[in-house]
């Protein structure tokens, strides 16, 4: 008996000094620079331990945004408890909530609460724009459920683009448990578990658990739009989930006696053709082959301004595949030639539906939301019907939008107007000023005098900001273009001619790549996408050595990299080091499955080795992932092993 006060001690001695060692090495892996899971994990809400503001450390009262969520957010803060007098709207959703392709200046929110402030007397409304970049309506679920705390007097929903985005390897994580996020959250916090997790996960090549890294936008990842298939277990599961979404929101929302309006989404539909297309499930090679004959001569027909038999064809085509995308968008801009433009509007919104990339919300996403409005007696801000109405045959494009989903400045403004009108009568609002003819008459003074303050810079910046998502989407002449309009006046921001290289240099452009990359690489801030551009400009022109040279040079976080792997591999087959070329290659295509160009050159070394059936099951893959159906093994065996290759 005497003994068990003395076990007890021992224990909790041991207890202590296991606590303090635990203490001490996160204190260690703090000074050495280990950040914890938490700080790289966007998924606001989904584990409740990473916050989207913060109080700032020397006033309580006052709130800002998470810098580890500066990434996503425009920067946001604000005062709790709310002043007096401020009527806070709080805006959900993603990029075009945002504001991009510019910033929180001209996006909805902002001319929203811009009118209002414009137009009341007493009272300030205030504008916490929560437009995240990628985010999809399972997070702007949690992000109103975090906000609630912060006394919003209107929740503002626009959200729907971004449904298909990312890699859906987190289903389970959304549903969870609450009691489970917090474990989880608490575990993410912990620098030990962070760095343990994280080397578990490199050393099983684990990289679908997107819940440990950024926002995991697909057509980020190597090998980009590539890696979308046409998928309609997929489509329904995203449909399902944003309905569930919305209403998971609008109850809490309604238990929280939140007012809420709903926005539907438009699209640009006769600017921007189709991201991807593919043929119907188990379409014959003569099938395939009598469709192309017919939609090659249905769009000389179409050049040649011959409308009706580029029409006739493209009908014949589609007896054929009715689910090809751009064929569905080439029939709607011949319709458009024709007249006809409510058939036209019909099948540019087809093609819409039928992209295997669908970055345009779906039709059901507005059906969705109108549904809703009339399911919660919600104030329904119809955008799409907005756009449709303020378009050349009602057909949104180029007028309204700077590239497939995102307004221009103006489409922005009319988003606002657009909330305003739904709010009208609602008794939500202290004021609308929309509730007349003269108040209508200054607002409409009031968007103009504020368009024309915006600089020559800015709108720029803009241009930038659609080349980036054109390139990073493949669609690169639009790209160019706009890229092109930035450069002539945004010196100083080194993405731009890198990317204006990036095109240079896919288009076979060597010296002209080169010059971009040299202008980006004095500007600065690109350094690692520059050395990388500059080693594939010199693997083009067959120079390994000096490709080697410009990628040793590169600092060591690169150099584990499937970039890296296989451009190196590449380089190490131009010196004839083939065993050495093939092993970067494999790791290069291990680590990024969806990367062609790595397959090609792989399949090319083991071609040189002599390894046949590898090198046929290499470029078996490579041909899976192009597309190339008119390309056969024994022609590509000829060409590599012919003399001079």
């Amino acid at each position: 008996m005497k003994r068990k006060p003395k076990k007890i001690l021992l224990n909790i001695l041991a207890l202590a000094v296991g606590t303090a060692l635990v203490l001490l090495l996160e204190l260690l892996l703090f000074t050495f620079g280990v950040q914890p899971l938490s700080d790289a994990d966007p998924f606001i809400g989904f584990r409740g331990s990473q916050p989207l503001f913060i109080k700032a450390a020397e006033q309580e009262a006052y709130y800002a945004l998470n810098p580890a969520k500066s990434k996503y957010f425009n920067p946001v803060s604000f005062y709790q408890p709310k002043p007096e007098g401020t009527f806070r709207i709080v805006s959900f959703g993603g990029s075009t909530t945002y504001g991009r392709p510019y910033i929180d200046q001209t996006s909805f929110p902002r001319w929203l609460t811009g009118i209002l402030n414009n137009s009341s007397g007493s009272v300030i409304y205030e504008n916490l724009n929560l437009g995240g970049i990628s985010y999809a309506s399972y997070r702007v679920e949690r992000l109103a459920r975090e906000m609630a705390r912060y006394s919003p007097d209107l929740y503002v929903v626009y959200t729907g683009h971004n449904e298909f985005l990312e890699a859906r390897t987190f289903e389970k994580i959304i549903d969870e448990p609450g009691w489970s996020r917090n474990i989880r959250g608490a575990l993410y916090r912990s620098r030990i578990y962070s760095l343990v997790s994280l080397g578990v996960s490199k050393l099983s090549g684990n990289r679908e658990d997107g819940m440990l890294g950024t926002v995991n936008a697909r057509l980020e990842e190597i090998g980009g739009y590539d890696l979308y298939q046409r998928d309609e277990k997929f489509k329904a599961d995203a449909i399902t989930q944003y309905k569930n979404s919305l209403e998971k929101l609008l109850r809490f929302a309604r238990n929280e006696g939140i007012p809420v309006v709903l926005c539907t989404l438009p699209s640009n539909l006769a600017g921007i053709s189709p991201f991807k297309s593919e043929h119907r499930t188990g379409m014959t090679l003569e099938e395939i082959t009598a469709w192309e004959d017919l939609f090659n001569n249905a769009e000389v027909a179409f050049r040649r301004e011959n409308f009706d038999e580029a029409l006739a064809l493209a009908q014949n085509a589609d007896h054929l595949d009715t689910q090809y995308a751009y064929l569905h968008y080439l029939r709607g801009h011949t319709l458009l030639q024709l007249g006809r433009a409510e058939e036209a509007r019909h099948e540019l919104i087809r093609a819409k539906e039928e992209d295997i990339v669908p970055l345009r919300a779906l039709e059901v996403f507005n059906n969705i939301v109108r549904e809703l409005a009339i399911d919660y007696d919600l104030p329904l801000a119809d955008v799409e019907e907005a756009f449709r109405k303020a378009a050349p045959e009602g057909i949104p494009g180029g007028e309204l939008f700077t590239d497939h989903v995102h307004p221009t400045i103006k489409g922005q403004q009319l988003v606002a107007w657009t909330i305003l009108e739904a709010l009208e009568g609602k008794d939500i609002l202290p004021v609308n000023p929309l509730r007349d003819d003269p108040s209508r008459e200054r607002v409409l003074d009031y968007l103009k005098r504020e368009y024309d303050k915006i600089s020559p810079r800015y709108r720029a910046m803009g241009y930038w900001g659609v080349g980036r998502v054109y390139h990073w989407a493949g669609k690169i002449p639009e790209a160019y273009n706009a890229l092109l309009l930035a450069w002539q006046t945004v010196r100083d921001v080194a993405e731009i001619p890198y990317l204006l290289g990036d095109i240079e240099l896919a288009r076979g452009n060597f010296q002209n790549a080169q010059a971009y990359f040299r202008e980006a690489d004095l500007i600065g801030g690109e350094e690692v996408r520059v050395a990388y551009g500059l080693a594939r400009v010199v693997l083009q022109l067959k120079d390994g050595e000096q490709a080697l040279k410009i990628l040793q040079n590169m600092p060591g976080s690169s150099k584990a990299s499937a970039r890296y792997l296989g451009l190196e591999g590449q380089a190490r087959i131009l010196l004839g080091d083939l065993k050495n070329g093939i092993a970067n290659l494999e790791e290069a295509v291990q680590k990024a499955p969806g990367a062609k160009q790595f397959y090609y050159s792989l399949a090319v070394a083991y071609l040189k080795v002599g390894e046949e059936e590898r090198a046929s099951e290499i470029f078996g893959e490579y041909i899976a992932l192009t597309g190339k159906s008119d390309l056969r093994f024994p022609e590509f065996r000829q060409t590599v092993l012919e003399p001079g290759h």
